[in-house]
């Protein structure tokens, strides 16, 4: 608590207790009630400009409009009035300076601070506040630099308000000084390049602007158009100096800053060098709206024939709805993806990127609970379309909130989302849609993986005075009716970053890294004895198909042996069961040996095979007659290698592979009926070739 502050809420309790009167034991009389907390905020500040207005015979409603510009006085040592001189003593109080009191009268201390204040402002100091200036002095907008904010973007704001005030003063006040990059700064960077180029200034970007955008280039002679661009620069994250010269050091900022939204793409765009799609890009969130875009989304469900067209017009990826209706001629029609339609998208050659959007329009909608339900339908939608695992599904934000608003109702929405996202057994990724802030805050929470960027709203809080968010994958920035013979939709032109490519009907689980671990969770094992994954039709042979021709002779007699007495034992489920998981962790050992590392199919992201759970025959069918009827020679050359391999195979059944608690009884009956069903012949070194082979003519494992 500031007791200074404190003692400026119980002045204006006193004062005009009307309209202020908040005592200590929080009981409220006035009709705009001022606690005397000691803590500044909007209501102290508003309270002050209500005090000036009551003093100078104006309505009360502490909003600062023309009336109270023009009734106001200048601010110097020529003013009597001592609640006049309160008033001001209170807003730098308020606005952490320090006027030597708050006694009512013009000293020393008070015009120091007015020159401070002025100078924090960038305005030139003349020894007296102009009501414009008393106008900012009483807001909660910093002066002095704050935490967040950075000397750089400080110095701007502080050269647009001494160099371009007079365009925006009336409109905007003077700009903030704390060092962050915000709607005002942003507007009245505009106003001064609008000034500069000799076209209307009103702060917005129109026609007029668009027309009399300038080509400059490292050299250009306008230095002070030099100077709008390095602080255009900076407030997009590209610091350079505030000189007015176009360096070289200029010019790799502006090629930085075309090749991180993408104009690199655009056939007018010199890389360096600053035209009408850079200006535009640099000034505002959607850009020139005519400049090439790669990508598109909409709520029309996409034939062959639209499919082709979008392709043909230069679009790689198409954004579509998971679910949900859209209006269209005063009737409700579907906008959700179909099979047919992801077929016909990727027959057309292009990508698709996934969006859910039931709602979301209105503040209401947002909350936890709302987030969780949307996760679970979005899940459920995009696992019956086959959209493959690992795929990063857009959440729709498609409102204005301001930051406060976000934290509110956003932030708990997205907590909803990954609740559910973290339970699913799907490997969805989150991204989110939405204005700039909005995008930028929720990411950095951790809540969403990519941005998908609601830039065509130039307008909305979440994007004015915003920088691009640096995981953006898509950015949305026109709407327009796309035609073509006997076809009119509505489509939205989008810039794909390449940061995320989508999918399309082909595209397998973890894109072409397809050994990603987070495949296996979707594959299973189907009759012909192969894993496929059910939501890409991804297929890798079972590690039993492969054990042959990978593994060594003695590891492969040893899998052999274990999946053997698995399928005895599978018979005797209910009094063995227990130890199937054993069974086939031995097995998993040895085929994950560093040896056979990245040589089976259905391996991990380490490239071991991957541990099959034991809850079926080992591959699901029969043995395929050629896995163990196929005989092992045995000559000379090898005979040591196989010389002992009853003693082994009896070890490894016996020690090895029961090395648990296993009665010995069932132990000895799966070793002899081993042995039986595989005929082995030991051979001395120089005789006979002979066969080591499955005897049996059977093609499935004995039951």
């Amino acid at each position: 608590m500031d007791k200074m502050v404190q003692e400026v809420q119980e002045w204006l309790n006193v004062t005009w207790p009307e309209k202020f009167m908040y005592d200590e034991t929080g009981t409220e009389s006035g009709s705009f009630p001022v606690k005397p907390d000691g803590m500044t905020g909007n209501t102290t500040v508003k309270a002050l400009i209500m005090a000036l207005q009551l003093r100078l015979g104006l309505a009360a409603d502490g909003a600062w409009g023309n009336m109270t510009t023009n009734a106001c006085p200048n601010i110097n040592s020529s003013i009597t009035d001592s609640i006049i001189i309160r008033i001001v003593q209170g807003g730098f109080i308020c606005k952490g300076y320090n006027p030597g009191g708050f006694d009512g009268a013009f000293g020393p201390r008070l015009q120091g601070c007015i020159n401070v204040f002025k100078e924090d402002l960038g305005r030139p100091e003349d020894n007296q506040l102009t009501p414009l200036e008393l106008k900012s002095l009483l807001t909660t907008d910093p002066s002095l630099k704050v935490s967040a904010g950075t000397y750089e973007i400080r110095s701007i704001q502080q050269f647009l308000n001494r160099e371009y005030s007079s365009l925006f003063e009336q409109k905007l006040g003077y700009l903030p000084t704390g060092g962050i990059f915000e709607r005002k700064t942003a507007k009245a960077l505009i106003y001064a390049y609008q000034k500069r180029i000799d076209t209307e200034a009103d702060g917005a970007i129109g026609t007029n602007t668009y027309s009399a955008m300038p080509s400059i280039t490292v050299g250009h002679s306008d230095s002070e158009l030099v100077k709008i661009l390095q602080c255009a620069l900076t407030c997009n994250g590209y610091t350079v100096p505030i000189d007015g010269n176009y360096t070289d050091a200029v010019k790799n900022a502006v090629t930085a800053f075309q090749n991180f939204v993408r104009l690199d793409l655009d056939s007018t765009v010199i890389l360096g060098s600053v035209n009408r799609r850079t200006w535009s890009a640099l000034f505002q969130s959607k850009g020139d709206p005519q400049r090439t875009a790669n990508a598109c989304d909409c709520a029309t469900i996409l034939n062959k024939e639209k499919a082709t067209l979008l392709a043909q017009n230069g679009y790689t990826i198409v954004g579509r709805y998971l679910t949900g209706t859209v209006l269209s001629n005063k009737v409700r029609v579907s906008k959700a993806m179909t099979h047919e339609e992801i077929q016909a998208i990727t027959n057309a050659g292009l990508n698709i990127f996934p969006i859910y959007q039931d709602g979301g329009a209105d503040p209401s909608y947002f909350k936890y609970e709302q987030g969780f339900s949307d996760a679970v339908k979005a899940v459920a939608a995009a696992t019956a379309l086959n959209i493959p695992d690992g795929e990063i599904i857009y959440f729709a934000v498609d409102y204005d909130f301001n930051e406060a608003q976000c934290a509110e109702k956003i932030i708990p929405h997205f907590e909803g989302i990954a609740k559910y996202m973290n339970e699913t057994v799907m490997n969805y990724k989150v991204g989110v849609y939405g204005a700039r802030n909005i995008c930028s805050t929720i990411c950095k929470k951790g809540l969403a993986c990519s941005s998908f960027v609601a830039d065509m709203s130039t307008g909305y809080s979440g994007n004015l005075g915003f920088t691009m968010p640096e995981n953006w994958a898509f950015d949305q920035f026109h709407e327009y009716s796309f035609l073509g013979p006997g076809i009119s939709f509505p489509l939205d032109k989008d810039m794909a970053s390449g940061r995320y490519n989508g999918f399309n009907a082909d595209t397998k689980c973890g894109q072409n890294n397809y050994r990603d671990c987070r495949l296996h969770r979707n594959m299973k094992l189907k009759s012909d004895g192969y894993y496929e994954c059910s939501l890409c039709h991804y297929k890798v042979p079972s590690p039993s198909l492969q054990d042959k021709s990978i593994l060594d002779g003695l590891d492969y007699l040893k899998v052999i042996a274990l999946e053997y007495a698995y399928g005895i034992m599978l018979a005797q489920e209910d009094n063995y069961g227990i130890y199937f998981h054993d069974l086939w962790d031995k097995i998993y050992q040895i085929r994950s040996k560093p040896e056979y590392i990245n040589k089976y199919e259905y391996c991990d992201g380490d490239g071991k095979c991957m541990f099959i759970p034991p809850e079926i025959d080992p591959t699901g069918v029969s043995y395929p007659s050629s896995q163990l009827n196929d005989p092992v020679l045995v000559t000379s050359s090898n005979i040591n290698k196989y010389n002992g391999v009853f003693h082994e195979i009896t070890a490894t059944a016996m020690d090895t592979i029961f090395g648990f608690v296993f009665p010995s009884s069932l132990a000895q009956s799966i070793v002899s009926r081993f042995f039986r069903k595989f005929n082995f012949h030991r051979l001395v070194a120089n005789s006979q070739p002979a066969m080591i082979s499955d005897s049996s003519s059977s093609s499935g494992l004995e039951r």
